[in-house]
């Protein structure tokens, strides 16, 4: 047991260069054993060939009818234990390259290797405790049979890596489906995508392997865990497939059932044999499941409240802002004339209305010339009180990766309204900045990094900047690529007159503009017993009888309280912490002349 453990933590310690270096290594071992094992059949079958009848499965069928226990297929999983997990590392080397493999190597280099052992059991009958060993040319004790047994080491530590291979890519798929944390993901190689490293998975599961492996002490007490784990596994799969055949591809039903029926029956039959070995070992992955089952749900519930909690309170441009200029000269642009030719009662009418209307402009015009000389106010609504607040000669980058910016293109984050109310104020340009990750590794040196979309509303100077970049490299906004943005900026020349500059930016590096960039930490907080009290339910009824469907929601309320403050909103705050600050670059952040950056922490009550 202490060697099995050094040996996983060095196998876990390497998984930081890849899949593809990791392969060059163990690809060759991999095959060498793979020949092993068919060289070792095939001499073992030359010696009673009659047991190349095993591969009817009607002499399966007649041993379970006459027989009458399923138990007898519990240790019929332990033959194919491991091979399934070659179907989780299709993203690291692609379906092909898998399909291949298992059908023309893996397949039937394990198929002569147990028919192999079969002709030896039948000539050697009570050999059956170390049959794998005993069968090999030789028998134990010789040379050849310590090649087998360091080879055999070997490949058992390799197989170890195939299942962490495939933990990397569930967790990734989850990652995408907003249904697990949002962890750093490492591609380790620029030609395939799906090779990923997790670094706070790998640690996690590191010890948890560790862990597992110390409980259990050896491999014959985790040897029920293994049958009942993949029973479940294929018959999961199975259904999966079945759904898919039927919805996705508009296989006929019938020919979906004869596929899901044989194997499905199987399967089922698997798993009830699997079901009596809970006892010795075979709680464990069911308890794995429930454990994972409930971490999943419990965090997708979570982002459910954020999510939804962000687009009840979005705010547009419209509900936050009156801009009395740009109604004006919508006003002017609409010229509406009531008058009929011959028709002296209506010239008299829409003369005087038309008079009526000019004087209205002209009072509003001298009252917003006398509140606002520059003729640049806006009305401010924030929480139903109206502020007057004035523009400022400043550019505003707000990285945002909101749910409610992403899903509604003209809305905006509900940071930006607290932060206009604390300034009281508002820049001449504010870009909302989102980050496009590619399907390339990395993008062409004439594909633009940065694009801008202009946000329509009443009020001008607000955009939308997608950053894009290669899921190798991740886009940096350093002195250049700002450079592409603000240029892209209708505003920009007005900036720039300002300050009586024609660049942006200095000779020397440093920004000619102000430009403040501003990064959002949402702090997520759970409603208070009180609050729900308050706001969904009332502990009295309206007939003064005490209501005690509402008491028994009480506990839930206090649960569901403690379990987002204590658990989920720390460890929420703890793998967003960057704040998305990691898209700046270095010389960027150092610059000291008109530029700042400013971290704004909002709280959430869900």
């Amino acid at each position: 047991m202490p060697i099995s453990c050094v040996v996983l933590i060095c196998l876990f310690m390497i998984q930081r260069y890849g899949s593809g270096k990791l392969s060059v290594v163990f690809s060759p071992i991999i095959a060498i054993w793979f020949v092993v094992l068919f060289v070792d059949g095939c001499i073992s079958i030359s010696q009673h060939p009659g047991v190349m009848k095993a591969l009817n499965p009607a002499h399966a069928i007649n041993y379970l009818v006459n027989d009458g226990r399923v138990d007898a297929l519990a240790p019929v999983m332990l033959s194919i234990t491991g091979v399934e997990a070659m179907f989780a590392d299709v993203a690291h080397f692609g379906p092909h390259a898998v399909q291949i493999s298992l059908g023309f190597v893996v397949y039937p280099c394990l198929m002569v290797c147990y028919l192999g052992q079969g002709s030896y059991l039948i000539r050697h009958p009570a050999s059956y405790s170390n049959v794998f060993y005993e069968s090999i040319p030789g028998g134990v004790g010789s040379g050849y049979y310590w090649f087998v047994f360091v080879m055999s080491t070997l490949s058992t530590i390799i197989a170890s890596q195939a299942l962490i291979l495939g933990v990397f890519s569930i967790v990734k798929q989850l990652i995408i489906l907003d249904c697990f944390p949002r962890f750093n993901l490492v591609y380790t190689s620029s030609k395939h995508k799906g090779k990923v490293y997790i670094p706070v998975v790998n640690y996690v599961l590191m010890v948890l392997v560790v862990v597992t492996t110390v409980c259990f002490k050896n491999s014959n007490n985790v040897t029920a865990a293994y049958g009942l784990g993949i029973a479940i596994d294929l018959i999961i799969t199975t259904i999966l497939l079945s759904i898919c055949l039927h919805y996705v591809y508009h296989i006929n039903i019938f020919v979906v059932a004869c596929f899901f029926f044989p194997f499905g029956v199987l399967e089922a039959c698997l798993i009830v044999a699997g079901l009596k070995k809970v006892p010795h070992g075979a709680w464990f992955p069911l308890m794995v499941s429930v454990i994972s089952f409930v971490c999943i749900s419990t965090w997708r519930w979570f982002r459910s409240l954020k999510i939804s909690k962000e687009i009840d309170s979005k705010r547009s441009i419209e509900d936050l802002f009156d801009n009395k200029q740009m109604k004006k000269q919508i006003k002017e642009a609409m010229v509406l004339d009531l008058r009929k030719k011959g028709d002296d009662d209506a010239d008299s009418i829409s003369s005087i209305a038309l008079e009526g209307d000019e004087t209205r402009d002209e009072n509003d015009h001298e009252n917003d010339n006398e509140n606002d000389p520059e003729g640049d106010t806006l009305d401010f609504n924030y929480k139903g009180k109206v502020t007057k607040i004035h523009r400022i000669p400043k550019a505003f980058l707000m990285y945002s990766a909101a749910a409610s910016t992403n899903t509604f293109n003209h809305y905006l984050p509900n940071l930006f309204e607290h932060i206009v109310n604390c300034f009281s104020a508002l820049p001449k340009v504010f870009i909302l900045v989102e980050t496009r990750v590619s399907t390339f590794p990395y993008l062409d040196e004439d594909t633009p990094k940065a694009s801008l979309i202009k946000i329509d509303g009443p009020v001008p100077g607000f955009y939308r900047c997608i950053v894009r970049s290669g899921f190798m490299k991740q886009s940096r906004i350093d002195k250049p690529l700002l450079r592409e943005i603000l240029f892209q900026v209708t505003e920009l020349q007005e900036l720039m007159d300002y300050y009586k500059v024609d660049d942006p930016f200095m000779i020397t590096g440093d920004l000619n503009i102000p430009v403040v960039e501003i990064f959002e930490r949402d702090l997520i907080s759970s409603k208070t017993l009180d609050q729900h009290m308050e706001d969904d339910l009332d502990i009295w009824s309206k007939k003064g009888k005490f209501n005690w469907r509402k008491i028994i929601r009480a506990p839930w309320w206090f649960i569901r309280e403690n379990v987002i403050n204590q658990v989920l909103s720390p460890f929420d705050g703890a793998i967003n912490s960057s704040s998305m600050d990691y898209m700046i670059d270095t010389d960027l952040k150092n610059a000291k002349v008109n530029h700042e950056s400013l971290y704004v922490s909002h709280r959430v009550i869900v």
